[in-house]
């Protein structure tokens, strides 16, 4: 599937959550860490999303009144934040997956405020499902602009490294 593809776009119905990483991962060839997948339950949780956020080179967080009550997903996002303000090589962006993604900000218990801040400020998309076929090839050139540039290696640069020792 082609997201880029105005007709596969429409025939698709699967939630963003699950869509993104299957374009991302299998056809834009990144490499992405999923907490929920990637990061071993019963470590040091703090730790372990502080170093992979201090590892990567973009977080993406997908934004919806779920994901700000949940306050390990707060956590993340309040980390991204606090890794960009030291090293500003790391991109954050965020995916606001609700129409009123500015009533989100005003959260009840309220949001720590550098997460207030960054969320007014930094770049974002918005996703709503059930788009027309154009606002959704949109959002993933627009993705796909944000995105960090680089080299996917195809199979015959990897034989040509074996062949000169740079694996």
């Amino acid at each position: 599937m082609d997201p880029l593809n105005s007709e596969e776009g429409k025939a698709t119905q699967k939630p963003l959550q699950v869509l993104l990483p299957q374009v991302l991962e299998e056809q834009w060839g990144y490499r992405l860490c999923l907490l929920e997948r990637d990061v071993l339950p019963g470590g040091a949780y703090t730790n372990d999303v502080v170093l992979t956020i201090q590892r990567s080179k973009m977080l993406i967080c997908l934004l919806s009144a779920d994901y700000l009550c949940n306050s390990d997903a707060v956590f993340v996002l309040e980390s991204g934040v606090q890794a960009l303000l030291q090293n500003s090589a790391i991109k954050l962006l965020l995916i606001w997956t609700s129409r009123d993604s500015a009533s989100l900000i005003q959260q009840d218990p309220p949001l720590p405020t550098l997460v207030q801040r960054a969320l007014k400020v930094l770049p974002s998309l918005n996703w709503t499902s059930g788009k027309p076929a154009r606002a959704t090839c949109n959002f993933w050139r627009s993705l796909r602009k944000a995105m960090p540039h680089h080299r996917v290696k195809l199979v015959s640069d990897m034989q040509d490294q074996s062949l000169n020792g740079y694996i």
